[in-house]
């Protein structure tokens, strides 16, 4: 009887707490110059995001400040460099660009149940996919996608340089993680904001221990009755 009660306490409390609004943003500012596998290297751990394999930190080699080894660049300025420094970019790690289709997970433990809004840019003739999904490692159910067109290369094919701006809305729906898919090393992201609007937001393991909290419940009223 007390387990129960204390089952019924915990996921009251889980329930309670609320999710705040605001906006979770991964810029890629603050990245290795180093090409760096995220699942290795995580700098927004501590914000509960985590990446799976084939996501990669990179920084432009055309980068005004501590610049890295990547092929692209965003925004370049008169003087040939620019500020905007880092990227995510889809990469298994080894092969050159193009060569095969690749993807990888963001997982976001809070959720997010407004909107995801990215910048992109990819190679001539290559777009890509977004999907985003209820549960945390693309599990659950699939609650939004976007198909991401082509944006072209640059006067330097050798360069990525041209973005377009992108937003998936969830229309309230909650989204724990999300799928990135294109071709390799053709497939770069910036400035991701997951959008939360306020309200709770559970997350998978919560929902589970509500309904234990159910179950616990309706068998301490049987019990009840029964004496």
């Amino acid at each position: 009887m007390l387990a129960a009660k204390s089952l019924i306490a915990a996921a009251t409390i889980a329930l309670s707490l609320p999710t705040l609004a605001g906006t979770t943003l991964l810029d890629f500012e603050s990245v290795s110059a180093v090409t760096t596998a995220l699942n290795v290297s995580n700098p927004y751990s501590g914000l509960g995001i985590n990446f799976s394999a084939n996501a990669y930190s990179a920084v432009s080699d055309k980068a005004r400040v501590n610049p890295g080894d990547g092929s692209f660049y965003k925004d370049l300025q008169p003087d040939g460099k620019t500020d905007n420094r880092g990227a995510l970019v889809l990469w298994d790690g080894k092969s050159g660009q193009g060569e095969g289709i690749f993807s990888f997970l963001i997982n976001v433990a809070d959720g997010f149940d407004t909107s995801v809004d990215l910048s992109y840019a990819t190679g001539l003739f290559n777009g890509g996919q977004v999907e985003v999904f209820s549960d945390l490692d693309g599990g659950g159910s699939a609650v939004a996608g976007l198909a991401l067109t082509a944006t072209g290369s640059c006067e330097n094919p050798a360069y990525i340089c041209k973005w377009n701006d992108a937003t998936i809305g969830l229309q309230g729906k909650v989204g724990h993680s999300i799928r990135f898919t294109g071709s390799n090393a053709l497939l770069i992201f910036d400035d991701l904001k997951f959008q939360r609007n306020g309200q709770q937001v559970p997350e998978p393991g919560g929902v589970a221990l509500s309904l234990a909290a159910l179950g616990a419940l309706a068998w301490c009223r049987s019990k009840r009755r029964a004496a």
